[in-house]
């Protein structure tokens, strides 16, 4: 049975619009409440101790990605229906698997501690943080697909939301008002995956069933498709992941969380818009067959984020120092240092993130997995030589400049592309009023900033009102204003 008669109606704008305001409503609240944690995080936070709550997490997301296999992207986007029975074999599949890896990480204990003794106090920590991410998986993945599979992003975004919330900010007052210490993030991730395991169970159930070699044969084609997908998302984490890969064993904990800092300062800033495009863009593009109106759609999100990302990050850049003055002591002012160069990476990151997923539904998910590991190999072999020759900055140039070979690899993965598309690719993310607009407003900004001649709230107020003009600068944001107040 094909996606189309599935009784959805995937090509149904207004469904997709609704699913899109529900991810930016419910996505926005949480991330400001992220961003909120995030700023009490860095006051009561040393550099060492956000370093290894970013390691913690690096756990969780490379043993999810290998667990996953890239089943939920390949149940997304595949043109025949998946049977309650496969949903339930994957199920029970995915927490043997999830098992296996805890097993593993038990067992790991003793030879790093022979190897690494200084990893001893803080094995159990990273353990318990990672053990949790993989037994909840398998209970959140395969509803979560089954229901973007369907655009049915309301409830969804809800739930997620709400349990990011209770995993990114539930930690501050258990920081703040009791003993757990470095296990206040293992008690509130515990708490948030509880409450959307239940939450999605309810939404939409799935049983685990025991994965019989029968079983399995059913999911094979789901699987197979998944393991290119998988091996781009590998690549992808290393490339994501170097501060800890590579900052961390050399420099130890600290650097490893100035990067960890200035990283989520972006992640804020960016991924809200990022991610929500990202997620609605594979079930989309899966559904068209017009190769022009896939690329046009490529052009059309580039800008979008773009506009709306560039000039927080802009503005940002000039207010940061007399930030962390103000609220952090100077704490961080390392980090505050490596920003410029990690706005340099997100800039292209607006065009990388739909480039991607157009990539892996017009050339398929080996072509992007191809892609994904050229841009890894060549940021790795760059961070690699940069940070031999200066230090733990050399990673921070490595990662501003070396993203646009990957701009390049996915470009050309994508196959043909209709004329003037690379020149509009380049427009919609390097010349945009709203970027122009900001900068000049940034750099005047700046300058109050530095010399402290504006009080720290006066400085935040204006940082605001520039954002804002800026994006009202663009033709495309007045012409959705427009057709919002029409409709």
């Amino acid at each position: 049975m094909s996606m189309a008669s599935e009784g959805t109606p995937f090509n149904s704008t207004a469904r997709v619009r609704r699913g899109v305001v529900s991810l930016f409503l419910a996505n926005g609240l949480s991330f400001v409440a992220v961003g909120l944690s995030y700023l009490v995080l860095s006051r009561i936070l040393t550099p060492a101790e956000l370093g290894l709550y970013s390691a913690a997490l690096v756990i969780g997301s490379f043993g999810t990605m290998v667990l996953d296999a890239g089943v939920k992207n390949t149940v997304i986007k595949s043109q025949i229906n998946v049977t309650k029975s496969q949903e339930e074999v994957l199920v029970g599949l995915l927490l043997v698997g999830s098992i296996l890896l805890v097993a593993i990480l038990l067992l790991s204990y003793r030879p790093l501690s022979y190897l690494r003794p200084e990893v001893q106090h803080d094995y159990l920590f990273l353990v318990l943080f990672g053990a949790i991410y993989l037994v909840s998986y398998p209970f959140i993945v395969v509803p979560t697909a089954m229901l973007e599979r369907r655009l049915a992003y309301t409830g969804l975004a809800w739930i997620e939301s709400l349990g990011l919330l209770i995993e990114r900010a539930a930690p501050l007052p258990l920081l703040l008002w009791s003993q757990a210490g470095i296990h206040s993030f293992t008690i509130a991730l515990l708490v948030g995956r509880a409450l959307r395991v239940i939450a999605l169970t309810m939404m939409y159930p799935v049983r685990p069933r025991l994965p019989t070699r029968e079983r399995a044969r059913e999911i094979w084609h789901l699987l197979v498709e998944g393991v290119w997908f998988q091996l781009a998302i590998a690549t992808a984490l290393v490339r994501d992941n170097l501060a800890v890969i590579l900052i961390g064993p050399l420099f130890g904990k600290q650097w490893m969380g100035y990067y960890a800092w200035g990283l989520q300062l972006c992640m804020i800033a960016s991924q809200a818009f990022v991610q929500i495009a990202s997620r609605v863009s594979l079930p989309v593009l899966a559904q068209s067959s017009n190769s022009n109106e896939r690329w046009a759609y490529c052009v059309t999100q580039s800008k979008v984020l773009t506009i709306f990302t560039g000039p927080v990050l802009l503005v940002l850049l000039s207010v940061i120092s007399q930030a962390d003055r103000v609220l952090f002591g100077g704490k961080w002012q390392v980090a505050t240092l490596l920003l410029p160069f990690l706005f340099l990476r997100t800039l292209p990151g607006m065009s990388t993130t739909p480039l991607g997923i157009l990539v892996m539904v017009q050339a398929g998910s080996r072509a992007y997995a191809k892609a994904s590991a050229i841009w890894t190999a060549a940021e790795f072999a760059g961070a690699l030589a940069l940070v031999t020759l200066l230090g733990p900055t050399g990673l921070a140039w490595s990662l501003a400049f070396l993203a646009w070979v990957g701009y390049a690899a996915l470009l050309r993965a994508a196959g043909p592309r209709p004329p003037q598309v690379l020149k509009e690719l380049l427009v919609a993310i390097l010349v945009r009023p709203s970027l122009l607009c900001a900068a000049a407003g940034a750099l005047v900004l700046h300058y109050f900033s530095a010399s402290n001649l504006l009080p720290f709230w006066l400085v935040c107020f204006l940082a605001a009102v520039i954002v804002f003009g800026s994006v009202a600068t663009e033709p495309t944001v007045r012409r959705m204003a427009a057709q919002r107040r029409r409709a």
